[in-house]
């Protein structure tokens, strides 16, 4: 039961925002008292959304990035830092 509630929705990083808008509706429609947003890493050069992040860690380029948790193809999640990936685009 989130009515009422104040929620925080933490998230690793937020690029498009699809996922974020998902969220974001889904608890907005349970009707909680408040929503915030934080993200470890956002790319505000492709976020097109109108939802607000509250608290940002880093903000990056469009690169895609691993380590620190996040992954490519269930690899690289584990690397201590974060780096960006480069994908050979043959």
């Amino acid at each position: 039961n989130l009515k009422n509630k104040n929620i925080l929705i933490v998230e690793d990083i937020i690029d498009t925002g699809q996922t974020i808008n998902y969220l974001y509706n889904y608890i907005k429609n349970k009707s909680p008292n408040d929503i915030k947003i934080v993200s470890f890493l956002f790319k505000p050069d492709v976020y097109k959304l109108d939802i607000p992040i509250d608290w940002v860690g880093f903000e990056i380029e469009n690169d895609f990035v691993v380590g620190y948790g996040l992954d490519y193809n269930e690899k690289f999640r584990n690397l201590d830092s974060v780096y960006k990936l480069e994908l050979d685009e043959r």
